[in-house]
């Protein structure tokens, strides 16, 4: 839970290598699902909460080709966009699924970043040095 009329110190990138450093720390702690959010918010101009709500069924067609652009409705504006899919952001979608073994076939209709993984990325805001403290078997479970 968050604390209300508490200060949050935000510090923006500055440079391409601000953002750069952002992806090797998650690269180098493995972890990915924040690697991939990433990217996205990044690659697709979204916010955090649209990104979180971002699902396969976004990026492929049931034949598992990938997309090149989908619909999202806006949470905060309730308007609905079409985002392009540029190229870097399926190399990084498809490297998240190496990453991860996720079949995004089997879950198809399925959030990119599980309910699960949704509480725990944001119940644990800490830095965690062991990435073990979470069982990814356990995280990919539905609510």
């Amino acid at each position: 839970m968050g604390k209300k009329n508490v200060k949050t110190e935000v510090d923006p990138f500055w440079t391409v290598e601000d953002i750069v450093g952002m992806i090797k720390y998650f690269e180098d702690k493995g972890m990915w699902h924040w690697w991939w959010v990433f990217h996205a918010g990044l690659l697709l101009g979204r916010r955090v909460g649209d990104t979180m709500m971002l699902k396969f069924s976004d990026f492929f067609y049931p034949d598992g080709r990938m997309k090149d652009e989908f619909d999202i409705l806006e949470e905060k504006t309730d308007k609905l966009n079409r985002p392009y899919i540029c190229d870097t952001c399926k190399k990084a979608l498809q490297t998240y699924i190496e990453k991860t073994c996720i079949d995004p076939m089997e879950r198809y209709d399925y959030f990119i970043v599980s309910t699960e993984k949704k509480r725990l990325l944001l119940e644990y805001k800490y830095e965690y040095e062991n990435t073990d403290i979470f069982d990814e078997a356990e995280w990919d479970r539905e609510m």
